[in-house]
């Protein structure tokens, strides 16, 4: 009798759970090294945050010549452009009547936040025209030597800079708003109040008689001023309908930083923008 020989399929069946693990294996280790990929294109685009050290004061003295905001670079890894940075500052008390208040204000390069009303030589026929700046300007190294490094506050030092011609945005001191400079060791970032200034190492000069403190300590008086008879301005609230003012110390702390008193805490951030790290942060406080 002829035997049949039954050839069975197992050897098969068992092959086969091994290739389906072999293929699960294989597919994870494409999805991994496609992610891998794609995270490693994120982080290669993605630039490293710069380090920054600074000595920053903010003073309130009562009046334009005893108050200002000042950042001092002390070191840094590699020059900074400050059209990569934003400065924000935040602040908040009580009043002695209770009256809780809070200020500050975000600096953006490129984006004017000084506003003047001046005319130079009055006698001489020339218009009012507003004179608007980005603060806070620099000074010292790492600013272009052929900024002029003197404050808008002085209006013959723009004649110098405009002449006869009346000024636009891209007209007055660009070298040394922030957004135009770099910050090194030796940069000065400086603001002060409206009434009459220098550069840091020459505070001073003659109060136009209106500005801040001028007539009663840590408020500002408004109006129409002017010194020699050569050199007026108009300086009103920043609420006016017609000549809104915004002198610097607004600019970087908000319309009422006159509210801050010694004592009182102001937190100052550097923000990176390409890289959205806060590079520098600290409570400053408020000097008398």
């Amino acid at each position: 009798m002829k035997q049949t020989r039954m050839i069975t399929k197992s050897g098969e069946d068992a092959v086969s759970p091994v290739v389906g693990v072999m293929l699960m294996l294989v597919v994870t280790i494409i999805i991994a090294a496609v992610v891998s990929g794609f995270a490693g294109g994120l982080a290669s685009t993605t630039e490293k945050a710069p380090t920054i050290a600074m000595d920053v004061e903010i003073a309130n003295g009562g009046t334009w010549s005893t108050s200002h905001f000042s950042a001092l670079v002390t070191g840094v890894e590699e020059g900074i452009p400050t059209k990569d940075l934003k400065l924000v500052t935040r602040w908040s008390k009580t009043l002695s009547n209770g009256t809780p208040v809070n200020g500050g204000a975000t600096v953006i390069p490129g984006e004017t936040n000084t506003q003047l009303y001046y005319t130079l030589w009055p006698g001489m026929g020339m218009d009012y025209t507003w004179w608007n700046i980005t603060a806070p300007q620099g000074h010292g190294l790492g600013v272009d030597p052929a900024a002029v490094v003197d404050y808008t506050y002085e209006p013959a030092n723009m004649d110098e800079v405009v002449g006869s011609a009346a000024p636009d945005s891209e007209g007055l001191n660009v070298g040394s708003w922030f957004g135009k400079y770099n910050l090194i060791p030796g940069t000065t970032m400086y603001a002060e109040p409206f009434g009459s200034a220098r550069e840091p190492s020459q505070i001073g000069g003659s109060a136009l008689g209106v500005g801040y403190g001028v007539d009663t300590p840590f408020e500002y008086t408004y109006g129409v001023g002017d010194t020699w008879g050569t050199e007026c301005a108009q300086f009103f609230a920043p609420d006016d309908a017609t000549y809104p003012s915004i002198d610097q110390m607004m600019a970087i702390l908000g319309n009422n930083w006159y509210e801050l008193r010694a004592g009182d805490m102001v937190q100052v951030s550097l923000v990176h923008t390409p890289s959205g790290k806060v590079i520098w942060q600290k409570d400053v406080v408020v000097e008398g």
